[in-house]
């Protein structure tokens, strides 16, 4: 073997002494590198919060969950205590202890916070947090809970006591003036500035003031066409409104406006271009037109005159005139208060109705087929004919009206009125320029009056009635052999009536001027025998 040189010796030794530095290297690397996983691994599953963490100006760092819960309840356990909130706004002023208002610090929530400080992220963004941590401190405000129902109501009750309804522009017309009020915004608090106020002013821990932050809600502009619209128009009459047959109500007249655009629209700028938007009434320049009749003129006129007035009378001496009575207040009660406007036909039968023993009619006597009989619901025509002669005397037109077949006693010949349901009517019309109500009144003397009611524009006009006898039928005899009388023995059984031919003639003055007269009607009334009764039986033979 060759021996080794001494340059040789230094170049071994040299290698082992450079493997030996590797050797202790790498174990120092190694044990760095463990004992920083180790390290690290604490650092990333520590249950405490990390250094500079900072709650209420001091580092929570290095305390647990329970721990940290533990001394933030110590801490604010009586935070609240003394400490009162005044909510103020315009006519609204309200101061409340914050421990009465249903508002806890969540001290929980809080603990989580810190706690999830430095625990989110990947491991890089981890580590980057907590060491910044070290140098810029993180602070957890303050958490509160305002989930409790109380304080929802303390909200409430701050929302009804601040809001305001939108009071929109509003047109007020009385008799002589029109007045445009401006209206008012509306008003509500802004509930999430409210939440942002109310949560800066506990943190500071003293009382404080909040004033309420309020939304306005501005109201619609004034609507210029329908101001113009409503402003403009003709006046309208008062008007007579029939609610039944009897019955009426009277429209009220309504007086014309008249509104120039130009000065609605200097009032529109004036209200849009002014500094505050308070409420104020403006009076507008509106020109009232009066219209031709008023609420009080129609009432002054309606039914103020007495047109005509007629009476007849009857009798109750025996039960055929008691039935005729009752049928005459009947009839006279279905007329009485009937209203009739101006053009409009009266029909005796539809006011009337049919006369039946249903509708209380009695039976007596009726002109039936050229005999007297007993039928329901004689004595009308006495309504009808009393009417008639009411009508006349007013100066209505007379449209159709029948004459008996007999005379009869309660009137002159040729004023008389027959009806009969179904056959025979009385019907005239309202000719007047107004309505007319018709009165009708029985008394207890036994007296039937119609009275015609209106308005009279000409009370100068008298109205008289006058007939012309045609021809006259003399009664005719009509004997009747009765074998219970003794021969020549007569009894009246009727008395019979005689047969007329009349005119009928109006004539109408103007003072004592006449000034227009007028066949009516020509009435023809037939004859009714006398009926004797003639005793036939023998008279019994005298002994002397």
């Amino acid at each position: 073997m060759e021996k080794m040189t001494s340059a040789d010796g230094q170049e071994k030794a040299g290698c082992i002494k450079n493997k030996s530095l590797m050797f202790i290297l790498s174990v120092l690397l190694i044990l760095i590198l463990f004992f920083s996983v180790f390290f690290l691994s604490l650092l990333l599953n520590t249950s405490v919060v990390y250094n500079g963490v900072m709650i209420q100006n001091e580092n929570v760092g290095g305390l647990t969950k329970e721990k940290l819960s533990e001394h933030l309840q110590n801490l604010y356990s009586k935070a609240f205590d003394n400490i009162f909130i005044t909510f103020s706004a315009p006519q609204f002023e309200k101061t409340v202890m914050v421990s009465q208002m249903g508002i806890k610090i969540d001290i929980q929530a809080m603990v989580e916070k810190a706690l999830s400080i430095g625990r989110q992220g990947n491991i890089i963004e981890r580590l980057a947090k907590i060491a910044r941590l070290r140098r810029n401190p993180e602070t957890v405000e303050l958490i509160l809970d305002c989930s409790s129902e109380k304080y929802n109501e303390f909200l409430d009750d701050i929302r009804q006591n601040t809001y305001r309804e939108i009071i929109p522009p509003n047109i007020i017309i009385t008799d002589s003036q029109v007045t445009l009020c401006t209206g008012l915004p509306g008003l509500e608090v802004d509930e999430e500035k409210l939440q942002s106020d109310i949560i800066n002013a506990l943190k500071k821990f003293e009382s404080s003031t909040i004033i309420l932050p309020l939304l306005k809600r501005e109201p619609p502009p004034v609507d210029v066409e329908t101001t113009l619209e409503m402003l403009n128009k003709p006046p309208v009459n008062a008007e007579f409104v029939r609610t039944s047959g009897k019955t009426y109500e009277i429209k009220p007249h309504q007086m014309g406006l008249k509104l120039d655009r130009a000065k609605l629209m200097e009032i529109i700028s004036y209200i849009e271009n002014r500094e505050s938007d308070d409420y104020e009434e403006i009076k507008l320049p509106v020109e009232f037109i009066a219209p031709e009749i008023t609420e009080e003129d129609l009432r002054s006129r309606l039914f103020r005159d007495t047109l005509s007035t007629y009476t007849t009378y009857f009798s109750t001496n025996s039960i055929n005139n008691y039935n005729r009575s009752i049928n005459i207040k009947l009839a006279a009660e279905s007329i009485d208060g009937t209203l009739l406007l101006p053009g409009e036909e009266f029909s005796f039968n539809k006011v009337v109705g049919p006369r039946t023993a249903e509708r209380g009619y009695k039976t007596a006597h009726v002109f039936v087929a050229g005999q007297i009989r007993d039928g329901t619901g004689g004595g009308v025509c006495q309504v009808s004919t009393t009417l008639y002669n009411a009508v006349l005397r007013a100066n209505l037109k007379v449209t159709e009206r029948h004459n008996h077949m007999f005379t009869v006693g309660y009137v002159p010949l040729g004023h008389d009125a027959a009806v009969s349901y179904g056959y025979a009517d009385l019907a005239f019309t309202n000719t007047t320029a107004y309505p007319l109500q018709i009165n009708a009144k029985v008394t207890s003397n036994n007296a039937l009056t119609f009275t015609i009611k209106s308005t009279n524009d000409y009370p100068g006009l008298k109205v008289k009635l006058a007939t012309k006898t045609i021809s006259t039928t003399p009664i005719k005899v009509i004997y009747i052999d009765d074998n219970t009388l003794p021969r020549g023995t007569e009894t009246v059984l009727e008395k019979g009536m005689e047969g007329y031919v009349v005119d009928t003639y109006i004539r109408v003055y103007n003072g004592d001027t006449l000034i227009k007269e007028e066949k009516l009607h020509r009435s023809v009334y037939q004859m009714y025998p006398r009926k004797m009764l003639r005793g036939i039986a023998p008279t019994s033979e005298i002994i002397e």
